[in-house]
């Protein structure tokens, strides 16, 4: 039946209305029960990222407290830094006042008749354990000394201080003391070691003994008597020849044994003849490549600087090892001592 009555109509949507409301609430109830599930997901997202959140605050709180620690440190070791750099330039100071007096202690160009003289110190630190010295004990003879003190620093240059204490002349030193008791020149280099050695060694300080090179010449022979106490062989210029040899061979250190054996030499120097004394800082300065400066080249140098007058060849020979050192800042103290027999 092709019309049908509006009753009919509306039945039948009624009917179509009651069909389709259960898929409607399937669909309401399916979409519910995903967005109860992402809640969840949510909520438990939260809590995990908040428990992260806590346990990184917590660990914040102790680093926190770390940096609070190591803060206070720093401004601690700020603190004694600051106390040490000023202890350190009070040092520093000192130190230069102590390298201003030893400077005193070298003695001053000598230029005479009969014999001239001129002396160089280089210390390594500040002060230096090296010293020398020169100056005549009576008309006819002129007395020479280089002591090399084992190490450097200022325990050294107070041991050094202290031995040229005893030997200087104005104090009526070993020197003078053993020229007018001994028979000869000989005995009397000896006796003089022998007395340092006496005054300085003891069983429980052998670590500062020193080497030395102590001599006389006599003025109206030119002939020489030193004695070498562990220390490095002078250097003889022989102005005939125009060659230079070393003197001396051996002897032992003064200060580290009780009963020592010292070498004692003598040898003529004529007119020009020129004696190079010098500490071990020289021969053993090391260049950049690892080489030593040495005795052959020391030998050479001297020879080559033979006719400057002897203040110059002084500077020419430090000059020399502060080249082959590279800088002006050594290893150990360079010390020369430099005599022209006239």
């Amino acid at each position: 039946m092709q019309a049908t009555s509006n009753n009919e109509v509306t039945l039948v949507s009624s009917s179509e209305s009651l069909n389709t409301k259960p898929d409607k609430l399937a669909v309401i109830q399916r979409a519910y029960e995903r967005e109860k599930t992402r809640r969840k997901y949510i909520e438990k997202m939260l809590e995990d990222r908040s428990r992260e959140l806590y346990a990184s605050q917590q660990k914040l709180l102790v680093k926190n407290k770390e940096l609070s620690t190591v803060n206070g440190l720093l401004k601690e070791n700020f603190r004694v830094l600051s106390g040490l750099s000023s202890d350190f330039e009070r040092v520093k100071q000192d130190l230069t006042y102590a390298s201003n007096i030893q400077e005193t202690f070298l003695p001053i160009p000598l230029d005479s008749q009969f014999i001239a003289a001129a002396g160089k110190l280089q210390p390594a630190q500040f002060i230096a354990g090296d010293g020398l010295d020169y100056f005549h004990l009576n008309d006819n003879l002129f007395a020479f000394y280089l002591i090399d003190v084992a190490g450097h620093g200022t325990a050294a240059a107070m041991l050094s201080f202290a031995v040229q204490i005893q030997l200087n002349p104005k104090l009526d030193g070993l020197c003078q003391k053993h020229l007018e008791k001994s028979g000869n020149l000989a005995e009397t280099v000896d006796n003089t070691l022998k007395e340092l050695n006496q005054n300085f060694f003891s069983e429980h300080s052998a670590a500062r003994y020193f080497t030395m090179i102590y001599g006389l010449v006599s003025l109206d022979t030119g002939k020489v008597t030193f004695g070498q106490a562990g220390h490095p062989p002078p250097v003889h210029f022989q102005s005939k020849k125009g060659t230079a040899i070393t003197q001396g061979s051996n002897g032992t250190p003064v200060a580290l044994f009780d009963e020592p054996s010292f070498g004692i030499y003598t040898f003529d120097m004529e007119r020009g003849d020129r004696l190079v004394v010098y500490s071990d800082g020289v021969t053993e300065c090391r260049n950049l490549n690892d080489e030593e400066f040495g005795e052959e080249n020391l030998i050479a140098l001297t020879c080559k600087s033979s006719l400057l007058p002897i203040s110059e060849q002084t500077d020419s020979i430090t000059n020399a090892i502060s080249q082959w050192n590279g800088n002006d800042i050594f290893e150990d103290d360079v010390s020369i001592l430099l005599l022209e027999y006239r």
